[in-house]
């Protein structure tokens, strides 16, 4: 397996897992109403329209971060020569992130700001662990 398309598994794996354990998080700040069933999309569908707004706020957060964290590792691991990797791994978060919020039915603001959120992150990521003597 090529070093690229392993980096490229490998830091999209470990940034699909950032997003778990930072909505965890998230939901224990912001408890999800009882009987709330993660496992059945209506039933976090009817969850979503009660959400406050700061959850959305954190979550577009939780994915920046774990957007960055995808990038940097692809990066490293591809050996810090070509942006594809990272932004191979942030397109896959992004198509992965947008089937997940039109499935739950997120408002429209938190989708358009989400499909905005992955690519530029991971970009920046590589833009910081790249060799310095890669121009852009």
């Amino acid at each position: 397996m090529s070093g690229k398309v392993l980096a490229i598994i490998i830091g999209t794996i470990t940034g699909m897992l950032c997003i778990v354990f930072m909505q965890m998080a998230i939901y224990r700040a912001y408890p999800l109403p009882a009987g709330t069933d993660l496992y059945y999309a209506d039933s976090v569908a009817n969850a979503v329209k009660t959400m406050p707004k700061p959850v959305f706020h954190w979550l577009l957060v939780s994915y920046a971060i774990a957007a960055f964290i995808a990038g940097s590792l692809s990066t490293i691991i591809s050996g810090r020569s070509s942006a594809y990797p990272a932004l191979i791994s942030a397109a896959v978060m992004t198509i992965a992130g947008a089937i997940n919020a039109f499935s739950v039915h997120m408002p429209g603001w938190f989708i358009i700001t989400l499909l905005f959120c992955y690519l530029p992150t991971a970009f920046s990521a590589w833009l910081l662990f790249r060799k310095k003597t890669q121009p852009f």
